[in-house]
């Protein structure tokens, strides 16, 4: 069992919500890639990150839809990769030196053409002050997207009955390190404080849905779900909608069982002594779980 304890839940925004103290489901991925990845994080900038985003207010908060994110003109160019979209940003902030953007960007040297082709976008980005930026036709998509979410029915239950976009803290009882979450859905059976709780996490996949436990896998959705089931208290399985952003926008909800759910939060306790040691003794720039005899 992960020992949260503290916990408190938070109205706040999601703008809000990234500038909190505390560590999140993706910092704790970034650390055990590599602690430095952790220490010198970067904001997110992906063209898949920017739709999912853009994706997950229209469907759960689509009050903010607008003051979230704008559609680009359809002339203009969008960015085809990630690294072409962390350029574009990069340009939108540094326009007047673009060898430092490209630096920035992680380029290993200049290149002209792509910064004249990005250059607009960059512009736009700049003007519109930090909103998400998708194209037409991925808001055509969304749009299609929601429409198979609130056809299925067991997804459209879990919309209808679900707290949405729910900001939690915490604190690590065996290392007093402060957590946080932004969870998507928790579904409340029976309606009371008392009841189960069901914490469920929206997904879009370029996959197809056969292929949804291998995905489930390769990006560790089950940590997230046990990170987040521990900040609502919740005491039941936790599930996944995912939704094909490709083809058919074919919709599944799929189980993760409770006692997935408890080995993951098992590993994330391990995982946040390591990140308590690395801090202490090695400021983030190296690991500390091998710095001692092992007993084997």
């Amino acid at each position: 069992m992960l020992e949260y304890t503290d916990i408190e839940r938070h109205n706040v925004s999601q703008e809000k919500y990234f500038q909190m103290e505390g560590i999140s489901n993706s910092d704790m991925k970034l650390f055990k890639q590599h602690p430095r990845k952790y220490k010198y994080k970067e904001n997110i900038d992906s063209p898949a990150f920017a739709f999912g985003s853009a994706f997950d207010t229209y469907l759960l908060e689509p009050d903010l839809f607008d003051d979230r994110v704008k559609i680009a003109p359809d002339n203009l160019k969008m960015p085809s990769t990630d690294l072409q979209m962390k350029l574009a940003t990069a340009l939108s902030k540094n326009a007047s030196n673009i060898e430092l953007a490209f630096e920035e960007a992680g380029y290993k040297r200049v290149d002209m053409k792509t910064a004249k082709d990005l250059m607009p976008y960059a512009d736009f980005l700049r003007r519109v002050d930090g909103k998400i930026v998708i194209s037409r036709e991925s808001f055509y998509r969304i749009m299609a997207m929601a429409a198979n979410v609130r056809k299925h029915s067991i997804s459209r239950a879990c919309l209808e009955e679900s707290e949405k976009q729910l900001v939690y803290t915490a604190t690590h009882a065996p290392t007093g390190l402060k957590v946080k979450g932004m969870i998507d859905m928790a579904v409340v059976a029976g309606g009371s404080s008392t009841s189960a709780i069901t914490v469920v996490d929206l997904k879009t996949t370029s996959f197809p849905l056969y292929q949804m436990q291998e995905t489930i896998n390769k990006y560790g959705y089950e940590y997230q779900l046990a990170h987040y089931s521990a900040l609502a208290g919740a005491n039941e399985s936790a599930g996944i909608m995912a939704v094909e952003s490709k083809g058919y926008h074919e919709v599944g909800m799929f189980r993760i069982n409770r006692d997935t759910i408890t080995k993951r939060q098992k590993e994330i306790s391990a995982t946040l002594k390591e990140m308590l040691l690395s801090k202490q003794r090695y400021d983030f720039e190296e690991r500390a779980t091998y710095d001692a005899w092992v007993e084997l």
